[in-house]
C-alpha cells in the first residue's frame, strides 16, 4: 500500500485528472450500452445498432484519451518554456514583483504550481473536446458496425421479439450509404462545433480581457 501510495502521490495533475475523466467515461459508456441494450422502446435490431455505437464510442474515448494524454502534455509543457513564450511576457515577473500588492506577490511566489495547474487544464480540455467531439465519431460508426457484426452487444429480448443479427454481407451493401451519411454528419457537427467553439473563444477572450484590466487598474 505504501508503495501505491507513493506512486500516486508522484502523479502530475494531468494525470489525476485524466484518470478521472476516463473513469467516468468507462462508467458512462457501461450504462449507455446496458441503457440501449435494454430500451424497450427500440426494436432488438436498433437496440443493437445504439448499444453497440454506444459501446465503441466510449472504448475509442478511452483507448485515444490514454495514447494522447501525456503527448499533449509534453507539448503544452515543452511550449511554455520555448523561447517564443519567454520572450511574450519578458520582464512582466519583475514588472508584477515591483508592485506593492499581496495577491499579486502570492501569485509569483506559487509561479510553477500556477503553470503545472494550468497545463493540466489546458491539457484535458484539449484531450476531452478534440477527441470527444472531432476524432472519436468519425471512427465510432465503422466500429460499431463490426461489433455488431461480431453480435459483441446483444440486445434483450421481450416477449414475442426476435432478433436477427446483420450479417457481413449487409454491411458490404449498406457501406456506400452508411459512409455517405456518417461524413454527412461528421461535416455538419465540425460546422456547428466550429460555431460554437467560435462564439465560446470570442466571449471568453471577452471576459478574460476585461478580468486583466480590471486587475491592472486596481495595481495602478
Amino acid at each position: 500500500m505504501s508503495k501505491i501510495w507513493k506512486t500516486m502521490t508522484n502523479l502530475s495533475p494531468t494525470t489525476y485528472f485524466a484518470i478521472s475523466l476516463i473513469a467516468k467515461d468507462a462508467v458512462g459508456c457501461y450504462m449507455y450500452t446496458t441503457t440501449a441494450k435494454n430500451n424497450k422502446h427500440y426494436t432488438p435490431e436498433k437496440r443493437a445498432d445504439v448499444a453497440n455505437y454506444d459501446l465503441a464510442n466510449g472504448i475509442i474515448n478511452i483507448a485515444l484519451q490514454i495514447l494522447a494524454i501525456k503527448p499533449i502534455e509534453a507539448g503544452i509543457t515543452k511550449l511554455s518554456e520555448s523561447k517564443f513564450m519567454k520572450h511574450c511576457f519578458k520582464n512582466l515577473d519583475q514588472r508584477l514583483a515591483d508592485k506593492d500588492n499581496k495577491a499579486v506577490k502570492t501569485l509569483l511566489k506559487n509561479k510553477a504550481a500556477l503553470v503545472k495547474g494550468s497545463t493540466a487544464l489546458l491539457s484535458i480540455g484539449i484531450c476531452q473536446y478534440i477527441i470527444k467531439r472531432f476524432i472519436s465519431p468519425f471512427f465510432s460508426m465503422p466500429a460499431s458496425e463490426k461489433f455488431q457484426e461480431w453480435g459483441l452487444v446483444k440486445p434483450t429480448l421481450y416477449e414475442g421479439e426476435t432478433y436477427t443479427k446483420p450479417s457481413k454481407l449487409d454491411f458490404v451493401y449498406n457501406a456506400p450509404e452508411n459512409i455517405g451519411n456518417n461524413l454527412k454528419d461528421f461535416h455538419e457537427d465540425f460546422h456547428d462545433n466550429l460555431r460554437d467553439l467560435h462564439s465560446d473563444i470570442h466571449e471568453n477572450l471577452r471576459d478574460f480581457h476585461g478580468e486583466i484590466k480590471n486587475k491592472f487598474d486596481d495595481l495602478a
